[in-house]
């Protein structure tokens, strides 16, 4: 006789599902279909703005405006911007191209979903990444080199700063954790099949990942200035770590709590008030959200291609041996890659039953 039908974990259940989103958003060639996705993304940005908002602490005294306003005009688009560089050089590290165009829209989605407690940006770029013909295991293996190096990075540039304005015990120790984690990358990249970065490669990520943890640098910085401190770079750069924690730690919505409990820990280690170290990490949410939210709407009445508009090329870039195969066929009015796979190899580790791809939605 039979015991009971297992029931799935509820984060499970919701990691499948969004899964399932995430290939409906990767896959649906319909503008229509593009324009409500990320339609649906700018209402999500906006729910969470107001929410945010509300949550926000009490600050000391009045904010200055103009900070804030260069901060969400530059810092927002900037950092997103990065992120979608960031992600197709994984993307031709794995033997495939994206436009920038699609990568955008895709980061768009990825952020929406990252609110959800699962780590559902790094399942959306996953299932990005396979759309274009990579495999899930080159795909999980390519997100998380640069992810580790995003972290290296930060940890680096916070251990350099701290050593250079008179902390040097604590810059080196801080240093040397980021100097391992870089160590990790690298040897991720050796032993992952399918996963390749040239020289060329290796320095447009290196560039990126700088860039991303100068703008937040300089995003804390302004918010600090904001909330009325005078901070030293050394201090607005150490805050880049609780975002590098939240993101390590991708079970709550969005990284929500743990970043602003992370900043208030670090903030006093490196001369920062607590208080205004955890209320400037949970403005920039506030501001992030809601930049996110005009630009998601915008991208909405704009777009004209597929999500990730990407294609497998004959190999990974600089990779020796047999090539990959063809190039996916194209469509070429819509721009996007049809020859997703109908028997994929296999779903991201952790998403047990995953459902298959939905068939392209060819509504115009």
């Amino acid at each position: 006789m039979s015991g009971p039908a297992h029931t799935p974990h509820p984060l499970r259940r919701l990691a499948a599902r969004t899964l399932a989103v995430a290939r409906r958003a990767t896959t649906a060639r319909s503008v229509r279909t593009q324009r409500a996705l990320v339609g649906v993304a700018a209402a999500v940005f906006v729910v969470a703005t107001v929410l945010a908002w509300r949550a926000l602490p009490a600050t000391d005294g009045p904010l200055s405006w103009p900070p804030l306003v260069v901060m969400a005009v530059v810092g927002v688009p900037a950092l997103l911007g990065l992120n979608a560089v960031e992600y197709a050089i994984a993307v031709r590290s794995a033997g495939a191209r994206v436009s920038l165009a699609g990568s955008l829209r895709l980061n768009v989605v990825a952020s929406a979903v990252n609110l959800l407690p699962i780590p559902g940006s790094i399942l959306v770029r996953i299932q990005g990444m396979h759309t274009t013909g990579v495999t899930y295991a080159s795909a999980t293996a390519s997100t998380a080199v640069v992810g580790v190096a995003w972290i290296s990075v930060s940890l680096i540039a916070t251990g350099a700063l701290q050593a250079i304005v008179g902390r040097p015990g604590r810059g080196a120790a801080v240093f040397a954790v980021g100097a391992g984690l870089a160590a990790l990358a690298w040897g991720m990249v050796r032993l992952s099949a399918g996963v390749n970065y040239t020289p060329r490669l290796t320095a447009q990520l290196l560039v990126v990942e700088v860039a991303r943890v100068a703008v937040m640098t300089g995003r804390f910085h302004l918010l600090l200035v904001a909330l009325g401190s005078q901070p030293t770079w050394a201090q607005s750069v150490a805050l880049t770590i609780s975002v590098a924690v939240s993101l390590a730690i991708a079970v709550f919505p969005g990284g929500l709590g743990i970043r602003e409990l992370s900043a208030a820990a670090i903030g006093p280690a490196v001369g920062l008030p607590a208080s205004v170290a955890l209320v400037a990490v949970a403005l920039d949410r506030v501001i992030a959200l809601g930049g996110l939210g005009i630009i998601a709407g915008a991208m909405a009445l704009t777009t004209r291609g597929g999500v990730t508009d990407g294609h497998r090329t004959q190999a990974p870039e600089g990779a020796t041996g047999s090539p990959a195969g063809p190039p996916a066929p194209q469509d070429h009015h819509q721009g996007t890659a049809q020859g997703v796979d109908a028997h994929p190899d296999g779903a991201p580790p952790g998403v047990p039953g995953a459902p298959p791809p939905d068939r392209p939605d060819t509504n115009t």
